[in-house]
């Protein structure tokens, strides 16, 4: 039982942290021409990698889902640690 809560716990905060990914990207584009840090621009290349900015009304599952394989996966660290150097306290 406590282990299927978890379970639900972690999908959760995956998903929540893509909505944050999304909403992140979105401030950077609003906020050009300042330029962030490289830790902060190499997570953001890659999240407009995968999911480009759009105008308008849409659908944002999509994209919620694709940036939800980023928080998943190894990928976002490993751009973020490629410009920054290893992450102090990250495994």
């Amino acid at each position: 039982l406590a282990a299927r809560k978890a379970a639900r716990v972690a999908d959760e905060v995956s998903r929540i942290l893509a909505i944050e990914l999304l909403a992140a990207a979105r401030g950077l584009d609003h906020r050009r021409p300042l330029r962030p840090g490289p830790g902060i621009r190499a997570a953001y290349e890659l999240i407009r990698s995968r999911v480009p900015e759009g105008d308008g009304d849409r659908i944002l599952a999509p994209e919620m889902e694709t940036l939800r394989g980023l928080v998943l996966g190894p990928e976002l660290l490993e751009a973020v640690e490629a410009r920054t150097g290893p992450l102090v306290g990250i495994p």
